[in-house]
């Protein structure tokens, strides 16, 4: 039997100087080495060594250090401070080893970013706490920006949920504008219950933005417009109330590709006192208007504007609106709806004077409404609808300018009634009238007033290509002047 070729072997804690030439295993991390008289050198490939003993990137130079171990030709260094790395060229130990410097694994610092604007916070860090610029997170590697941003104030319940906090008796106008910038194609903005004061306008920047309230517990404050609008935005407005004085140009100033939502709203305006030399408007001016659930109180001061109203050329979608306009002083008119096209239906409608100038080609459509008033319309034009409505008319000189008037209740609370101006109404017809003079309509040819019931006659003329017939006289007819709003 051939005689076998045995190694030294053992632990590597154990391994003794080896002899020149002699090759011993270490059984319990499986590595082999070769002596050389002087030292131990392990034949199992480079090997890697780590820690700060060499510094510098010459590549034209070698590095040593005192401490440092057997090595060979190969093995590597990693300074571990500056991600240095040098691979060794000549074999040895202590100075007698040379490195080479090949590399840093560390790349080249990045600069400096933009300090963030300052915004109060809750002290809680969120998502958006950390990001200082809206654009930072948008592209495909980075994260999509917020959708939903929260507003309390010091007393809102359950404030931690809050992005910011507003803090008391200050204006707040910023706050609103940094949460609608880091929506950035828009989004929800939640405004817990509190008070809160917008003194500037809001820039929506084309976004489709819904500012939402906790109901009549959110009240948003209002001294000058709060939306001014270049165009192109879709904003909503919900559960809250919405106090503004000293307004002249519309809470909402916007123009005609705009659509303003407002839902389930308390609006309580006052209009600037003094004198004006434009029409002072209190909600909104031009744009699209849709309406569900809101309820307006306004006081026009004792201003010397032409035509004050409530809103002014716009397009309107009214539903379940309670629009009650006064008149602290003054001689001007005032118009719920001004110049405005649209349709309001079952709403509540009182002013001082008028319900509508219908400049608009189209006019208002109302209908299945309450409405008290000095005279329905300001002018004598032919546009419009009002139809299946309990009307109160409370002037003496009466314009009921819209194109089409059918199946109202319509009483006269004065006595002294001179006229009701209808020249441009088309159709007068199945209507219910309390009229307290006889004769007291004005007709214009080309009329239909047909199948009405009144205590005194309509009309006592016939006018040129008109068709009166089927109208009903009833001096019976039990007054109703004290329909309730």
């Amino acid at each position: 039997m051939a005689n076998k070729i045995l190694l030294r072997r053992g632990l590597k804690s154990k391994l003794p100087t080896l002899s020149a030439g002699e090759p011993a295993y270490t059984t319990d991390s499986r590595e082999f080495f070769m002596g050389t008289g002087s030292g131990n050198v392990n034949m199992g490939g480079s090997r890697w060594y780590t820690g700060t003993a060499m510094s510098g990137t010459s590549t034209s130079s070698t590095y040593s250090y005192t401490s440092c171990p057997l090595v060979k030709v190969g093995d590597i260094y990693l300074n571990t401070s500056y991600g240095y790395i040098y691979q060794c060229s000549t074999a040895g130990s202590g100075t007698t080893a040379r490195w080479q410097y090949k590399a840093c694994i560390r790349g080249p610092q990045g600069a400096t970013g933009a300090t963030g604007s300052y915004f109060p916070s809750n002290g809680y860090a969120s998502m958006d706490d950390l990001t200082s610029d809206v654009n930072d997170l948008v592209g495909n590697e980075k994260l999509a920006p917020p959708t939903s941003i929260t507003i309390a104030c010091r007393d809102s319940q359950h404030q931690w949920l809050a992005n910011y906090i507003c803090p008391d008796n200050q204006d707040h106008t910023s706050i609103f504008q940094q949460a609608i910038n880091q929506l950035y194609i828009g989004g929800k903005i939640t405004v817990l219950e509190g008070d809160y004061t917008i003194k500037g306008p809001l820039s929506l920047s084309g976004k489709k933005i819904i500012i939402e309230g906790m109901g009549p517990g959110t009240t948003i404050n209002v001294s000058s417009t709060l939306i001014n609008s270049s165009g192109n935005n879709n904003i909503t407005f919900k559960d809250c109330s919405i106090e503004a004085s000293n307004i002249e140009n519309g809470i909402f100033n916007l123009v005609g590709t705009d659509n303003l939502y407002l839902d389930n709203c308390d609006f309580n305006v006052s209009i600037k006192s003094g004198t004006v030399t434009h029409n002072p408007t209190a909600i909104a001016t031009r744009g699209n208007i849709h309406i569900n659930r809101l309820n307006t109180n306004i006081t026009f001061n004792d201003n010397d504007g032409e035509c004050g109203a409530v809103f002014r050329d716009c397009k309107i979608l009214a539903n379940l609106l309670v629009a009650r306009a006064k008149r602290s002083s003054g001689s001007y008119n005032i118009n719920i709806f001004y110049n405005c096209s649209g349709r309001a239906t079952g709403c509540k409608l009182i002013s001082p004077q008028f319900i509508s100038n219908d400049g608009a080609a189209t006019g208002m459509t109302i209908d299945s409404s309450y409405v008290k008033c000095t005279s329905p319309t300001q002018t004598r034009s032919g546009s419009g609808t009002i139809s299946n409505c309990k009307i109160v008319i409370t002037g003496t000189t009466i314009y009921f300018g819209y194109y089409i008037v059918d199946n109202n209740i319509i009483v006269f609370t004065q006595y002294n009634t001179t006229g009701v101006y209808t020249q441009y109404c088309a159709i007068f017809a199945n209507n219910m009238v309390y009229n307290n003079k006889s004769n007291i309509f004005s007709f214009n040819h080309y009329s239909s007033v047909k199948g009405n019931i009144s205590r005194y006659s309509l009309t006592s003329s016939t006018p040129t290509g008109s068709d009166i017939s089927g109208n009903i006289v009833n001096a019976n007819m039990q007054a109703i002047s004290s329909m309730e709003e």
